[in-house]
C-alpha cells in the first residue's frame, strides 16, 4: 500500500472516530446531569422530610412538656414537620408517604403519653421513651428513607459493561494529555 490509500483510510475513519467521541461526550454529560439530580434529590429528602422528622424524634420530651405547660405555638416541630411532608411528600413513594405518616402518629402518640402524664410521673416517662421508644422510632425513620439517603454512581449500562467505560475513559485520558502536550 502506498501512502495515498493511508491518508484516505484514515479520511474515512476520522468521521467516525468523531461521532463515537461526540457520543461518548454526550453520554458523559447526560452521567453528570443524572448525578446532579439525583444529589437534589438526596437534599430536598433529607432537609425537607428526614431531618424534620428525626428533629421530632430528638425533641418528643421538650414538645411534651410545652403541650403539658400550654406553651406549644404554631411554630413548633410538629407544625413544621406536617407542613413539610404535605409539600413534600412527592418525593417519596405512596407506601413511603403511608409509613411515614404512621411514624408521625407515633411520635404524636409519645408525646401525648408523655404530655398526659401528671406533673411527678413527666421525668419517668420521659426516661422511659429516651430508653426503649427512640430507637425504635429513628429505626423505622431510618427504614424509610434508606433507599433515598443514598446515590448510586454505577447506572445499569454501566454495569453490564463496565469494560467499554474503561476503555473510553483510557481514550479520553490519552486525547487529553496528548492535547495538553501539543498546546
Amino acid at each position: 500500500m502506498d501512502i495515498n490509500s493511508y491518508i484516505d483510510i484514515s479520511k474515512s475513519l476520522l468521521t467516525p472516530i468523531i461521532a463515537i467521541l461526540g457520543v461518548y461526550i454526550a453520554y458523559q454529560q447526560w452521567i453528570t446531569n443524572e448525578r446532579i439530580r439525583k444529589q437534589e434529590l438526596y437534599e430536598l429528602r433529607r432537609n425537607y422530610l428526614y431531618s424534620k422528622c428525626l428533629e421530632m424524634i430528638y425533641n418528643v420530651p421538650r414538645i411534651a412538656k410545652e403541650i403539658s405547660k400550654d406553651k406549644l405555638n404554631e411554630k413548633n416541630i410538629i407544625f413544621k414537620f406536617a407542613k413539610c411532608r404535605a409539600e413534600y411528600k412527592f418525593l417519596i413513594t405512596e407506601e413511603d408517604d403511608t409509613k411515614l405518616e404512621n411514624l408521625f402518629i407515633e411520635i404524636l402518640k409519645e408525646i401525648n403519653k408523655i404530655a398526659s402524664a401528671k406533673t411527678e410521673n413527666i421525668d419517668f416517662h420521659i426516661q422511659q421513651y429516651e430508653t426503649n421508644n427512640s430507637d425504635s422510632l429513628k429505626k423505622q425513620l431510618n427504614s424509610i428513607f434508606t433507599k433515598y439517603l443514598r446515590i448510586e454512581n454505577k447506572n445499569i449500562i454501566q454495569k453490564l459493561f463496565p469494560t467499554i467505560f474503561k476503555f473510553g475513559n483510557i481514550i479520553l485520558n490519552l486525547l487529553s494529555t496528548s492535547i495538553r502536550f501539543k498546546s
